[in-house]
């Protein structure tokens, strides 16, 4: 663990420097904050009669909305709603899938995670890989790594990489993946990494699991060497800026490149 000094003297030399950055896209934060690492994506109870009469609502809404639906369509839905309801018992019951960590959930999603479509990276990738390409090549750690895919890059342009998850199953596809990068087990809250021994940490929509932010960029800070560079990509609403540091954003993410 670093001495108190040290994290003192990191943070007191940190003066945010700010690439200006555009994004554009949409997109939900996965999980809820957890107290320390790894939230929990709260999965909801699931029933087929609702969600068919959820379809039956909107639609009803639309009507209401004066989007171009006539009495006959109305009264059609609410004919469907009640035949819905008298044939519920056919319909099956509930699945109650209760709470999902992010741990869990990302095991579940390891194998898949390069293959399935992702519009969140689809909008956040482009981004951070023009930030990354202005920067030159150093020492760099990818936190919360994944499956590899910042790693991957950042060994292309040069950089000695460590990639870092909490997720094993995440890890072993960096490693097949990155063969020419090393990987470690870690949290975000205690990385692997020795004091101020790296010029850049990517961090890549990881942060929407993370209760408080500040010790965490605590941590990026202490590993940083002074003039290093941290690029950090979040889903979050815009709502969510804080308004002490500017970036910019959109619904769907926000990506910030800070100079320390």
């Amino acid at each position: 663990m670093p001495g108190a000094a040290a994290c003192a003297n990191a943070t007191q030399r940190a003066a945010l420097q700010l690439l200006p950055v555009s994004v554009n896209g949409t997109g939900k934060p996965l999980a809820r904050a957890g107290r320390h690492g790894l939230g929990s994506a709260v999965v909801v109870y699931q029933h087929p009669l609702a969600f068919l009469l959820g379809l039956e609502g909107v639609a009803l809404l639309r009507a209401h909305a004066g989007d171009g639906f006539d009495r006959e369509f109305v009264n059609t839905r609410i004919a469907e709603i009640r035949a819905l309801l008298d044939q519920a018992p056919t319909l099956g019951g509930g699945l109650e899938l209760g709470e999902l960590s992010a741990a869990d959930g990302y095991r579940l999603w390891s194998a898949a995670y390069d293959q399935a479509e992702n519009p969140l990276i689809d909008v956040e990738q482009p981004v951070v890989r023009e930030i990354l390409g202005q920067l030159p090549p150093g020492t760099a750690l990818d936190a919360a790594c994944g499956t590899g895919r910042h790693a991957e890059y950042l060994t292309e342009l040069g950089h000695q990489v460590m990639g870092v998850d909490s997720s094993p199953e995440m890890l072993v596809q960096a490693c097949q993946r990155v063969p020419h990068a090393s990987f470690a087990a870690g949290d975000l809250h205690q990385l692997p990494a020795a004091d101020e021994t790296m010029d850049l940490v990517v961090c890549a929509l990881a942060l929407t699991h993370v209760h408080a932010l500040r010790p965490v960029m605590a941590e990026f800070t202490r590993v940083l060497r002074p003039g290093g560079h941290l690029v950090a990509a979040l889903s979050s609403p815009s709502s969510n800026q804080p308004p002490s540091v500017g970036a910019a954003c959109s619904s769907s993410a926000l990506i910030y490149a800070i100079r320390v």
